[in-house]
């Protein structure tokens, strides 16, 4: 790792040592010398305890109660972790029982009770916690576990070698989610509030239909922001940084990046790169194509009919996971976006205005041009005007993987003066007839993905579905919320897009 401290900037290689240590997300135990503390969980993905098995048998892994704990069992799980810093061993186990009495699919708090019980002596009863944990969220917590200095007796004991024996066995399991057909690309996007346009946790990974579980590949990090997932590219793309809430009108959309996260649907438990870039702007986008990825920045002063006045600065990050390189570039101007070519896959994820992140995807092989899609076989199909946005060019195409069906997404949902905010329209395109047919059309955020065996995802504003017939709303079946292809964003309605 090489830092650029004259500009607080780091570029990170891919191929960097894998059991890197960083920077531990709000609710990730917190490092205190002499002994690492646990959890002072803020939020996170939940799991009900998995019921008990016979020896030998095998169920499935992943979350399965997707909701956020309570604020009572965040209270409790806190309190517990005090006192398990101070040595209160006693007090902080009874603590953390308590919490999952309240909420018994708080993975943390589970995690930090078998910390507990293992700095109690009670081995056995650590055992017994770390398995329903690794039932859950192996691959989020496997690198903690085999680190955490609370757990060096569990290690050593036979209950510990006993667990970690089973490595190859949970790789195996989850692998088996992550790679076959049954497993969506997804996030795991939760909030307090409804209308939210800030996750308090935000999880990248697969969403297994077969088990009804969501299986995430990345750990929790602090202050979430955005997330982009897709079918055609090899790993998510996860930033952190943080939005001032004191602000209003046009200053609104500032933000402040601190590190793009580049994760693969592995069971490995660490990020392909970790690309920390702390710095502060008014917009900004992540560029992909193919495996590239380009991070831009600028910011300015004023602004007149949505262009900024004054002096502009950028900042501009490639890397290429084939290189295992970045490069790092300063401009006075704004830097343009790279040029999407229509033979590659690629899309676009936006750094966070009032209402939330803007998206785009781009399957390989398609172009599209005034009210025509070029398809990768060279045939056309016509699409209707009054189906297609005016004849304006989707943002987003989307292709099933054997190319028998391609979604068109219109989505004017970033907040942009003058324009009606929070609409999406999709067109389902039968590349075998060359027909083109409304499935969904409304207010909110709209997005399409297709699994690897060719099920059609629609995500309606907040709601994801797995649909079955396109034209009977009867086979739409509606996933946990939070389950989403794109993140949320709030309608014009709920914030004022132009002005203070």
């Amino acid at each position: 790792m090489r830092r650029q401290s004259a500009f607080g900037f780091f570029l990170v290689s891919l191929f960097a040592c894998r059991a890197h240590e960083h920077p531990p997300a709000a609710h990730d135990r917190v490092a205190a010398a002499p002994v690492a503390r646990p959890a002072a969980a803020v939020g996170g993905a939940v799991e009900a305890p998995a019921p008990r098995r016979t020896a030998g048998a095998v169920g499935p892994v992943g979350l399965r109660d997707l909701g956020l704990p309570s604020p009572a069992a965040l209270a409790e799980n806190d309190a517990a972790v005090k006192r398990l810093a101070r040595g209160d061993v006693g007090p902080a186990v009874a603590g953390l029982e308590k919490a999952l009495q309240s909420a018994p699919g708080f993975v943390l708090a589970r995690y930090n009770l078998a910390c507990a019980r293992a700095r109690a002596g009670d081995m056995e009863g650590a055992e017994r916690e770390l398995t329903q944990v690794f039932e859950a969220d192996f691959i989020g917590l496997r690198a903690q576990a085999s680190r955490d200095p609370d757990l060096v007796d569990f290690r050593a004991s036979d209950p510990g070698k006993r667990l970690f024996a089973k490595v190859f066995e949970l790789e195996a399991r989850y692998r088996a989610s992550l790679s076959s057909e049954r497993g969506l690309r997804a996030m795991l996007w939760q909030a307090r509030t409804e209308r939210a346009t800030d996750p308090e946790n935000l999880r990248v990974g697969v969403w297994d239909s077969s088990t009804s579980r969501f299986v995430a590949v990345s750990e929790r990090e602090r202050g979430p922001l955005s997330a982009y997932v897709a079918s055609d590219l090899p790993f998510a793309i996860l930033t952190t940084g943080s939005r001032p809430t004191m602000l209003a009108g046009d200053l609104a959309d500032h933000f402040y990046l601190h590190q793009v996260l580049l994760w693969p649907y592995t069971t490995d438990g660490a990020p392909l790169a970790r690309i920390p870039v702390d710095k502060g702007g008014f917009s900004g986008q992540v560029h992909i194509v193919e495996d590239a990825v380009t991070v831009l920045l600028s910011s300015g002063i004023g602004y007149e009919k949505g262009e900024p006045l004054g002096r502009l600065t950028g900042a501009r990050i490639s890397f290429s996971p084939e290189r295992g390189a970045g490069k790092l570039e300063f401009a006075t101007s704004a830097f343009k976006a790279p040029k999407v070519d229509h033979g590659k896959a690629g899309g676009t994820l936006g750094m966070p205005f009032h209402n939330g992140s803007e998206t785009w995807s781009s399957s390989a092989g398609y172009s599209w041009k005034w009210l025509e899609l070029k398809l990768p076989d060279g045939r056309v199909v016509k699409v209707p005007k009054n189906i297609a946005f005016g004849g304006d060019r989707p943002p987003s195409i989307v292709a099933s993987p054997r190319g028998d069906r391609v979604a068109l997404v219109w989505d004017t949902h970033v907040c942009e003066c003058g324009t009606f905010v929070g609409s999406h329209r999709i067109v389902l395109v039968d590349t075998a007839t060359m027909s083109a047919t409304t499935i969904a059309a409304g207010t909110g955020v709209g997005a399409v993905r297709f699994d690897p065996g060719g099920t059609l995802f629609v995500q309606r504003d907040r709601q994801t579905f797995e649909v079955a017939d396109p034209r009977a709303a009867s086979t739409w079946r509606a996933l946990p919320p939070g389950v989403l292809l794109v993140p949320p964003v709030a309608p014009e309605a709920d914030i004022a897009c132009c002005g203070f």
